[in-house]
């Protein structure tokens, strides 16, 4: 059972957490960054005078990948054959005898 003593004691600590948590938020609240815009202007007008392209002018897709030394080195995918002995138990979960 909470004696008077106790009970002032615990309202005390609480109030001082809750008087702390915002001192800490209001005292050291970070600075936001500011955004320099001289970085995008440059990207666009870099893509607009035909130099790195997120997103095609066009919808045609260009096939000279398929002219790539790394495209022509792909393999194509050969899927792995088991036998049944390979495949474990049949019930992994009974208890072996």
């Amino acid at each position: 059972m909470l004696t008077a003593k106790k009970k002032r004691v615990y309202i005390g600590i609480i109030i001082f957490c809750i008087v702390a948590t915002i001192a800490v938020f209001v005292l050291y609240k970070p600075s936001v960054p500011t955004l320099d815009l001289s970085q995008f202007q440059s990207q666009n007008s870099t893509a607009a005078s035909g130099g790195i392209r997120v997103f095609p002018q066009n919808k045609q897709f260009d096939e000279s990948v398929f002219k790539l030394s790394k495209f022509k080195s792909l393999t194509e995918y050969q899927p792995i054959e088991l036998n049944e002995e390979e495949l474990g138990r049949e019930n992994p979960f009974k208890p072996q005898l």
